[in-house]
């Protein structure tokens, strides 16, 4: 299976959804402005992971692939508007290469937008089609709309666990696995646990690939940590070592400050505290190799990508479990 052709195929599909949307259900109103600036993140691309997810999960348990395609979209309208309120929170100017909402439309405008766009994903389940409204004895509305609820909590409180862990040296392991699977994870658990239940799960279907979700969304920012700081530049399109030079904690770095000798982790906590100098993230590539960080975090990846293949035994053979299963694979091995 060529899984990058597979995934670029579903992407494709969710973009022509998602530009009709916008143009058809967020334009055309005053102000003008603001409607551009609703439009600005959603538009300027992406992997489409979370969508991609819940449409899989669906299909895979013989439910229409279109209904998880329209709630992907609501759960993609999430995860841009966190876009949007990270950008502000860490003074970033660039998104992909692009100017972000608050560094071309200003902070206030920015943060309405975001706003917007978390409460528009609530409208997106008035536009689901036509579906039997429970299975298994489950409501499908009310179980879409807690699952919301149970995501945005997770997403603000693993935001406010993130900024929290920036002038802390001890933070442990334990604690850092936790904020990112309420802050990166908690939409990929969204978008499976919505395509599930679209798809007619019963209770435990629903919880296991929930699960699923959750355990991609950690290894997917496990891995993208990892390609920060040991990836090729011309394939990330972005300098590496930028997590470093941007104080953020890592698991790589939450290792490190754990293992290190005390001469590392004072060298360590010296790049976390200030302006980075020439040859820092060079120092810091060495030390992170001295204390078997880099390595550590790769067999963390393959600990978790077992447990995540485990949640999908509980599906019926498909070609939509295969590219599931696919997927935990390219999550790991990915060099972009």
């Amino acid at each position: 299976m060529d899984l990058e052709l597979v995934l670029n195929r579903y992407s494709e599909r969710f973009d022509n959804r998602l530009v009709h949307y916008l143009e058809t259900k967020l334009s055309d109103e005053e102000p003008q402005i603001f409607y551009e600036a609703i439009r600005h993140v959603p538009l300027i691309g992406g992997k489409r992971i979370r969508p991609i997810l819940a449409t899989l999960c669906c299909d895979a348990l013989g439910g229409y692939p279109e209904d998880a395609m329209q709630w992907g979209l609501g759960v993609e309208l999430i995860h841009n508007s966190s876009l949007i309120h990270d950008d502000i929170i860490d003074g970033d100017t660039k998104r992909r290469n692009v100017p972000t909402v608050h560094e071309k439309y200003g902070i206030p405008l920015a943060i309405t937008v975001g706003d917007a766009l978390l409460s528009e994903a609530f409208n997106i389940l008035s536009t689901l089609p036509e579906f039997r409204m429970e299975h298994h004895g489950i409501d499908v509305v009310k179980e879409l709309i807690v699952s919301i609820a149970i995501a945005a909590k997770d997403l603000y409180f693993g935001e406010a666990l993130d900024l929290s862990f920036m002038n802390r040296f001890d933070v442990t392991i334990d604690e850092y696995m936790v904020m990112i699977e309420k802050k990166t994870a908690a939409l990929h658990w969204l978008a499976a646990r919505g395509g599930a239940i679209l798809g007619g799960g019963n209770a435990k279907e629903i919880e296991e690939l929930s699960k699923f979700g959750r355990d991609f969304g950690v290894m997917f920012q496990i891995k993208d940590d990892l390609l920060g700081i040991v990836g090729k530049e011309e394939l990330l399109g972005k300098t590496v070592g930028i997590d470093i030079k941007g104080r953020k904690r890592t698991l790589y770095i939450v290792h490190a400050l754990q293992n290190a000798q005390d001469e590392y982790r004072e060298v360590l906590k010296h790049l976390l505290m200030g302006d980075p100098r020439p040859g820092d993230v060079k120092m810091a590539k060495i030390i992170l190799d001295h204390t078997g960080s880099i390595r550590y975090c790769e067999n963390k990846l393959e600990e978790i990508k077992r447990r995540a293949k485990s949640h999908l035994k509980i599906l019926p053979e498909s070609d939509a479990k295969d590219v599931l299963l696919e997927m935990a694979d390219w999550s790991v091995t990915r060099e972009k």
